[in-house]
C-alpha cells in the first residue's frame, strides 16, 4: 500500500489543528502521514482481502470509513486524502474529508486501475 496525505503547512506556523491521515487494518495501524512529515508511507500487504479503516483525525473532528478489499499477488493499493484543513494561504480547504483509492495491477496498467472517492463528513461514510 501507498498512502499519502495532502496537508498543506505553512512553512512558519505549527498548529494543533492540523490533520493527520491513517490507515489501519483491524488493531494494527499501517500508517500515518501528519504535519511536518508529510512523506508518502509505503506498507507492504499480503495476497488477499483486506477489511482497512482509513481516518482522518484533527483536533476537534474526525472521520473514518471500512473498505474491503481483494489484492492479488503484486497489487498495489494507493490511498490519498485530502482532509479538512485550517484556513492557510494555500486556499480553501475541502468541507469534507477526501480519500481517492485505487490498485494498480501487477502489470503496471494505470489504465486498468480503478479509483474511487469517499467523501467523509464528521463521522462516517463509505466508498462509492
Amino acid at each position: 500500500m501507498l498512502m499519502q496525505g495532502i496537508i498543506r503547512t505553512p512553512s512558519r506556523s505549527m498548529s494543533s489543528n492540523n490533520p493527520a491521515v491513517a490507515v489501519r487494518e483491524g488493531k494494527s495501524r499501517l500508517g500515518i502521514v501528519m504535519s511536518p512529515f508529510q512523506i508518502p508511507k509505503w506498507v507492504p500487504l499480503a495476497p488477499g482481502v483486506h477489511s482497512l479503516t482509513f481516518h482522518a483525525v484533527r483536533a476537534r473532528s474526525g472521520s473514518s470509513c471500512t473498505s474491503q478489499l481483494v489484492l492479488a499477488d503484486g497489487d498495489v493499493l494507493v490511498a490519498v486524502c485530502e482532509p479538512i484543513q485550517p484556513w492557510s494561504i494555500f486556499g480553501k480547504s475541502p468541507s469534507v474529508d477526501h480519500w481517492y483509492m485505487g490498485v494498480i495491477p501487477k502489470d503496471g496498467s494505470t489504465a486498468r486501475a480503478e479509483f474511487r472517492l469517499a467523501s467523509q463528513g464528521k463521522k462516517k461514510a463509505s466508498f462509492r
